[in-house]
């Protein structure tokens, strides 16, 4: 039983954090894939997302690999959203 909450608190950090990133990129004003940026709520909030997904990944794993999870996925994340633009359909002809 212990082990199933331990791996649920690192998926709850782990998407925390994407949620996060994923927040603070559509807040940014030269992001792609929206039509205009968040407003400045969002950019609060996945801030907190990041934080609150790093504390959960310190709870639940030890604390460089906490880290490294974290770091790893923000990378991942600021360097493919980008991209997502290039799935959209476009409707001009």
């Amino acid at each position: 039983m212990l082990f199933g909450a331990i791996m649920l608190f690192k998926l709850l950090g782990i998407l925390l954090t994407l949620l996060g990133c994923i927040s603070l990129y559509l807040c940014h004003p030269n992001q792609i894939l929206l039509k205009s940026s968040l407003s400045k709520t969002f950019t609060y909030l996945g801030a907190t997302g990041l934080v609150a997904g790093l504390l959960i990944l310190f709870f639940s794993i030890p604390k460089l690999v906490a880290v490294l999870i974290w770091l790893a996925v923000m990378t991942l994340v600021w360097s493919f959203i980008p991209f997502l633009n290039l799935f959209k359909r476009s409707n001009t002809q």
